[in-house]
């Protein structure tokens, strides 16, 4: 539905302003109360409720927002990991890249020889990129023994209408393919709630999001647990 919607865990439709949204602001007061360091990119829709302290690093600062890049941000992420010590504070990471927005994508230049029959080239293009960036990540993880204290969430704010059924939009539709759910696997506590809300094949959405960090962090994360959106807890052991 919208950016928002992943802190808030709710549904709020895209680009409707957020009065007082401190109060519903779920994800940011787990991340306090659990005093995790934050490394994220911040553009003008976070910009708004985050918090401007300390424990707020920036990533991708001398960037605009449609310059946020999947690949640069993971990179500059796993730099800012090796840097810290043993003991410290686990790390909440967030961002938002604009590799398959769809303004970023009708730019894009195909390489040559890459095809995708039945979708907008572009776009999947785009996508295909980024699931190589986060599969380097992921390694680095495992090398840095990381991956079994660490969740990753990768989600959407929305999606796009990309000629479905001859429909062409962006964010303001209820079609399916509108649809931001992605989670491919969850703890069991999550999945278990996306159930109750009668989602079919377990889908997760955005409100349960803080509800995967929040079990994650009561239960700790268990090897094989994987998650599709765009958070991360570390801590080293």
């Amino acid at each position: 539905m919208s950016v928002p919607s992943i802190w808030a865990g709710g549904m709020i439709i895209h680009v409707v302003q957020q009065s007082a949204f401190a109060r519903r602001n779920t994800l940011m007061k787990l991340v306090d109360a659990n005093d995790y360091a934050q490394m994220m990119t911040v553009d003008n829709i976070v910009e708004g409720f985050i918090a401007r302290d300390a424990k707020l690093q920036r990533l991708g600062e001398r960037m605009g927002k449609t310059e946020f890049d999947a690949c640069r941000t993971l990179a500059e992420l796993e730099r800012s990991l090796e840097t810290r010590g043993p003991h410290e504070s686990p790390v909440f990471f967030y961002a938002l890249p604009q590799n398959v927005h769809i303004a970023t994508s009708a730019l894009r230049k195909m390489p040559a020889g890459e095809r995708y029959p039945g979708f907008f080239d572009k776009v999947a293009a785009g996508v295909h990129e980024v699931d190589a960036c986060v599969g380097h990540f992921v390694s680095y993880l495992k090398r840095a023994h990381l991956s079994d204290d660490s969740v990753i969430i990768l989600t959407s704010d929305h999606g796009d209408s990309l000629g479905e059924e001859g429909r062409w939009g962006h964010a303001f539709y209820l079609y399916p393919e509108c649809d931001a759910c992605a989670a491919h696997r969850a703890p069991a506590v999550v999945a278990e709630d996306a159930r109750d809300d009668g989602c079919r094949r377990c889908r997760v959405f955005h409100r349960h999001c803080a509800h995967a960090l929040r079990a994650a962090r009561l239960h700790s994360a268990r090897p094989g647990v994987a998650f599709r959106s765009a958070a991360v807890r570390r801590s080293r052991r």
